[in-house]
C-alpha cells in the first residue's frame, strides 16, 4: 500500500487518522479486495530520540479497509520494504581510496521485536520528520482476533 497521508513531527500525533490505498488486490480472510481500496487507521507512536543518533520512531496502526463502500476491521502487521544499502555505481570510479564509498538506502527500518504488536513501527534516521505522501510499505494481514 501508499500512504496518503503526510506524517512530520511539527504537525503530526499521536491518534491523529491516516490513510493509504492498496497498490494491488489482494484476498483476504476469504475476501476479494480491489486495487484502491482505502486503508484507514491512526499514528500511534511518533517519538524523537537522540541515542544513540538523533533518529525518529513512528508506529501506524492500520484498523479498518473500506470494500465497495462498507467499512470492515483490518489488521495486519508491517513486513517491508526492509531497509536495503546499495553501493551507488559512481562510487565504483573514485579514484581516491580514502574517500568513504557512497551508498544510496531504501526501504524501511522496521522494527519487528515484538510480532504481536499492533503497530507498524520503523526508525527514520534524519535531522527531520518528513513523510511525504506515496511512501511504499508492504502489510501482511493477519486474522482478526
Amino acid at each position: 500500500m501508499k500512504l496518503e497521508t503526510p506524517i512530520t513531527f511539527e504537525r503530526s500525533a499521536v491518534g491523529d487518522l491516516v490513510t493509504a490505498r492498496l497498490q494491488r488486490a489482494i484476498r483476504t480472510n476469504g475476501i476479494d479486495v480491489h486495487k484502491g481500496a482505502l486503508i484507514s487507521g491512526r499514528i500511534g507512536r511518533l517519538e524523537e530520540q537522540f541515542v544513540p543518533e538523533r533518529h525518529f520512531v513512528v508506529g501506524l496502526d492500520f484498523n479498518s479497509i473500506t470494500i465497495n463502500g462498507t467499512e470492515a476491521r483490518f489488521h495486519a502487521r508491517l513486513t517491508g520494504p526492509a531497509l536495503d544499502y546499495n553501493r551507488r555505481p559512481d562510487a565504483m570510479l573514485r579514484q581516491d581510496p580514502l574517500m568513504a564509498p557512497v551508498w544510496d538506502s531504501r526501504g524501511l527500518e522496521i522494527d519487528d521485536t515484538d510480532p504481536t504488536a499492533r503497530l507498524g513501527v520503523f526508525r527514520v534516521r534524519a535531522s527531520k520528520l518528513n513523510i511525504a505522501p506515496g511512501l511504499h510499505m508492504i502489510w501482511e494481514t493477519l486474522p482478526l482476533k
